[in-house]
């Protein structure tokens, strides 16, 4: 973690609109906080990298996603596409807002120029072939999709070999913790019948 935040590639106004972001979580209203959120994802979103897609710290941060941080070593394409899947999601809603913040679009229909504008954009950073981080998402969810459908059939779950612990998508869950889960979802479901259905809250009256 020390080596990528030495390494985090800041462009542009990248680091002053994170600072003001910073100062804002401390001192301003929530609306304001929004506000200069969504400048500083703007600072992030809308930029173009040229054939060094490492200059976003976007991909940067996305770089330092794929890392398995149980094993330390990059994560398999199935482990990292629905990932990557979500962040690319985020990346279009967030874009659309700061375009076209919904509180605008509620009020009026939006004008030509404005869509105009609002396209124009899109062209440049939001769609595959922009030399733009969205663009490098995009491409970078491809690779690891067709990977992952043709890879071979692995499976997503696998028991220790003391079989007490289940690892999901290499992820550990301990056998014991989730029987506690399973008791306390039936013992919260057990209650609720006592005392919503039967009016039973007392233990003591319970069979």
């Amino acid at each position: 973690m020390r080596d990528a935040k030495r390494l985090f590639p800041w462009s542009g106004n990248q680091k002053q609109l994170t600072q003001a972001f910073v100062t804002a979580l401390h001192l301003d209203p929530e609306e304001a906080q929004i506000a200069c959120l969504l400048r500083l994802l703007e600072g992030f979103i809308f930029q173009t990298t040229g054939d060094e897609p490492f200059e976003s710290g976007l991909i940067h941060f996305l770089a330092v996603l794929g890392i398995d941080e149980s094993t330390k070593r990059p994560r398999a394409a199935p482990d990292f596409s629905y990932m990557l899947a979500g962040v690319v999601y985020c990346t279009r809603v967030l874009a659309v807002e700061i375009l076209l913040p919904a509180a605008t679009r509620k009020e009026r229909q939006l004008r030509s120029q404005e869509r105009e504008n609002f396209i124009t954009i899109r062209r440049k950073y939001l769609v595959d072939g922009s030399y733009s981080p969205f663009s490098e998402m995009l491409s970078l969810l491809a690779y690891s999709k067709h990977i992952a459908l043709n890879a071979a059939n692995t499976p997503m779950s696998m028991w220790s070999n003391n079989r007490d612990t289940l690892y999901l998508r290499g992820q550990p869950i301990q056998l014991l913790a989730f029987q506690a889960m399973v008791a306390g979802v039936l013992q919260k479901a057990e209650n609720y019948l006592w005392e919503e259905l039967l009016w039973t809250p007392a233990r003591g009256d319970r069979f």
